[in-house]
């Protein structure tokens, strides 16, 4: 038994292990203006707040200077382009994950995956990285026009109100303080994983309901 409705995921860094397409796709988008590489290791702390805000944030990493809005837009686009081509490079599921899910599926417990990734790249991330498993991926949102981006909790109470979850029954599992935050301003109950992007110190300073290591000890918290 779990007093759990429903279990809503981050990707990046929390179900699947997407640093080397990131890195790739960054790493070709920089190379493009002739910067780089950046060290696969340092996106880690270059993504989680949409695909805008990352290549702001990556060319502050590098320094890249002054330039205009009319600039930046295109620059995006452009990256955009290259991680649609890219995002499924090397994507695997983390250690455990794919037999949590399947204990979710027998036990009839949904389970949403909400990230800040463009929604079309998404639904591509998880269709390769668990191609074979069983699982599946019925409800995901991610970014697309007219969408706030985590930790804004829009697009999560739309959810649960479409589906008549209420929020005391939802927990949030996500690598980082957006989704700390995000579970905050929904007012759901929020898991930290330490498998992913960020460390201890983030998700405790970010008021993680529950922090755990293993996907074991991810069953037992949604399971206790």
């Amino acid at each position: 038994m779990t007093r759990y409705k429903l279990i809503s995921f981050d990707l990046d860094g929390t179900i699947v292990n997407t640093l080397p397409s990131l890195a790739r796709a960054g790493n070709m988008w920089l190379a493009e203006f002739g910067i780089g590489p950046v060290d696969e290791a340092d996106y880690k702390v270059l993504v989680g707040k949409g695909a805008k805000q990352h290549v702001i944030d990556l060319l502050a990493f590098v320094h890249y200077g002054s330039y205009t809005d009319e600039w930046l837009e295109q620059a995006w686009q452009r990256y955009v382009a290259i991680l649609k081509a890219e995002g499924s490079f090397a994507v695997q599921p983390y250690t455990g994950l794919v037999e949590l899910f399947q204990k979710l599926k027998q036990a009839n417990l949904p389970y949403l995956v909400y990230t800040n990734k463009k929604e079309l790249v998404a639904k591509s991330v998880l269709a390769n990285a668990y191609a074979g498993t069983g699982v599946d991926f019925p409800f995901v949102i991610g970014d697309k026009p007219g969408h706030k981006l985590k930790p804004d909790p829009t697009a999560l109470n739309a959810f649960l109100a479409e589906h008549n979850f209420k929020a005391q029954t939802v927990l949030h599992v996500g690598d980082t303080n957006v989704d700390m935050n995000l579970a905050k301003n929904a007012q759901v109950t929020a898991c930290g994983v330490l498998w992913g992007f960020r460390k201890r110190a983030e998700l405790e300073a970010a008021k993680a309901n529950f922090i755990v290591e293993t996907a074991k000890e991810l069953e037992q918290v949604i399971f206790s």
